[in-house]
Formats: structure tokens, C-alpha cells, sequence
């Protein structure tokens, strides 16, 4: 099983594709319609329904192009009791109101063949922040340590729990963008302990693979 990495757009996309399918069938519609005794008819209900495809078409561009853009690596690195986990702000702008959260994720049986999810927290060295730097592509004075990357760290044994058999670990990134204000959540899936990587570090900047800690 491969780490995997969601957010909460699937399900605005597609509610957003229904939404525009039904506004242009409407357009086509009244386009269509050729009795003269309702073309003023027609051409209100063609302004109205142009002045909200216009309408949300800013829409989308407002919740697709301007919410937060995170990376979450698919990796954890170990060394010295410390798992270190890293996330990439690629939106053009800072992030604000960080909220990290961890958990041990353990089904538990129910009946009919299903099964419940036990939670368990994991402690972070760090869950809360107030501000990631915004992303750019290349080295600049204004951001010469590439702090739009960030690393987080837990000393909780996850080697233990991951060999246990369904056991995962979901790893959820909350965050509010610095322009429009507008929030999303960000989950990382660790499926099992060949996601550990020991005695290796992250690559610097917006990479998310690892390269052993005595590599330069």
C-alpha cells in the first residue's frame, strides 16, 4: 500500500461541475427557444443566467486558485528516537493558522464484517503555528532558509505501532490562506513501517524524498 495524500476539493469539484452543467443547460435551453413571444422572456433569462456563469466562474477561480496549496512527504525520517515529518507550503502566499494533528489509526471489528477506527493521538513537538512563508521557486534574500518547507517531529515509538497488522498513521495539516482567508485540510495516509526511513533526512527545499543524513 502507498502512502496517500487527499484534501477536501474532490468533492467541491465535482459538486461545482454539476453546478455549471445545470447553468449552461439552462443557456442552451432558452438559446433554443424561438417563440416571439418570449424573447424579452428569453433575454432576461440569458443576462441573468451570463451574469452567473461570470459570477461562478470567479468562483472557482476564488476557491480553486487562491486556497492553500500544501505538500505533505510521503515519508517519515527516523534518527535518535526523533520521526521527523515534512510539509511544503506551494501556495504564492503565506499560510496562516496552522493546525497539525496525528493519529494511530487501528480498526476495530463491529458486526456485518465491519469495522470502526480506533484514534489514537500522537504527540507533536509542534502542532500549532501561526505562519508558513509563502513558496518561491528560487533561493531569495527574503527567504534564504526556504522556511516555506517545514519539519515537524514526534518521539512517540510509531516504528511499534506501524508493524501492527492495519495499523496506519493519518496525518492531518489544517491551514488558512494569507490573501483570501479561505481554509483546507490536508491529509497524509502512512500505511506501514516502509515508510520509515532510518538515518535519513529530508532533501532541502520543496523536495519531499530523503537522502541518508551523512550525505551532503
Amino acid at each position: 500500500m502507498q502512502p496517500i495524500q487527499s484534501n477536501t476539493k474532490d468533492a467541491r469539484k465535482i459538486s461545482m461541475g454539476i453546478m455549471l452543467i445545470i447553468l449552461l443547460s439552462g443557456l442552451i435551453l432558452f438559446l433554443l427557444l424561438g417563440n416571439d413571444k418570449i424573447i424579452q422572456v428569453k433575454s432576461f433569462c440569458v443576462s441573468v443566467l451570463a451574469g452567473g456563469i461570470v459570477s461562478f466562474s470567479f468562483l472557482i477561480v476564488l476557491l480553486y486558485f487562491l486556497r492553500p496549496k500544501f505538500d505533505i512527504s510521503p515519508f517519515i525520517c527516523f534518527e535518535n528516537g526523533f520521526y521527523r515529518f515534512k510539509v511544503v507550503n506551494k501556495s504564492i502566499y503565506h499560510a496562516f493558522d496552522i493546525s497539525v494533528e496525528l493519529f494511530i489509526m487501528t480498526p476495530h471489528p463491529h458486526t456485518d464484517g465491519k469495522s470502526n477506527l480506533n484514534m489514537k493521538t500522537v504527540k507533536l513537538g509542534i502542532s500549532k503555528m501561526t505562519s508558513i512563508n509563502r513558496y518561491r521557486k528560487k533561493s531569495s534574500e527574503k527567504d534564504p532558509y526556504s522556511l516555506f518547507a517545514v519539519t515537524l517531529m514526534s518521539t512517540d515509538d510509531l516504528m511499534s505501532e506501524l508493524v501492527k497488522k492495519d495499523t496506519f498513521l493519518e496525518f492531518r495539516l489544517t491551514v488558512r490562506h494569507g490573501l483570501t482567508g479561505l481554509a483546507d485540510r490536508f491529509v497524509m495516509k502512512f500505511p506501514n513501517e516502509g515508510i520509515i526511513k532510518e538515518k535519513h533526512k529530508f532533501c532541502y527545499g520543496e523536495r519531499l524524498d530523503t537522502i541518508p543524513i551523512n550525505h551532503s
